[in-house]
């Protein structure tokens, strides 16, 4: 539910990258993708970013998730911002995150943890947090101060 993830980091964010794996990128996942632009009402804050998601480093990682931290790095590079948000498209935040959120806390600190639910397939496969190696992390990051290095795949077997 890529969809209901975004809206609910949109409410906060002045931009949004959307990273998408062009060797992938087929009529189905455009027909998805568009239908969420044409519907969400922050269109003009979302950006498409197409790249190859298998770049040399990831061909070379021993860790199978480590392209998830390739993809952050390559968009958080493109980000205009001083502060940088990063959100999956299987992680929902809470809804009253705009009053969570403000300019002081942003301007004190270098990363905020933040709390949220992680989908897996779909909203019948939420990751139980008793179940997971976590449920919140770093997601909003000085952008001067960012490189991800996280594998991605935290979760216990």
């Amino acid at each position: 539910p890529f969809d209901i993830c975004f809206e609910s980091a949109l409410i906060v964010l002045d931009e949004l990258i959307i990273g998408v794996d062009k060797q992938t990128f087929n009529k189905r996942y455009s027909k998805l993708l568009n239908k969420f632009l044409n519907q969400t009402k922050y269109r003009k804050k979302i950006k498409i970013e197409f790249f190859n998601f298998n770049s040399s480093t990831t061909n070379n990682c021993s860790t199978r998730g480590r392209w998830i931290a390739d993809a952050f790095n390559y968009l958080s590079s493109k980000c205009i911002n001083e502060n940088i948000m990063l959100c999956g498209a299987d992680e929902l935040f809470d809804i009253n995150l705009k009053k969570i959120i403000n300019k002081n806390i942003l301007s004190s600190y270098d990363e905020l943890k933040m709390k949220f639910v992680h989908f897996v397939f779909n909203f019948n496969s939420i990751r139980d947090p008793k179940f997971t190696s976590y449920n919140t992390w770093h997601r909003i990051v000085k952008a001067e101060k960012y490189v991800s290095n996280h594998d991605g795949m935290g979760f216990r077997k």
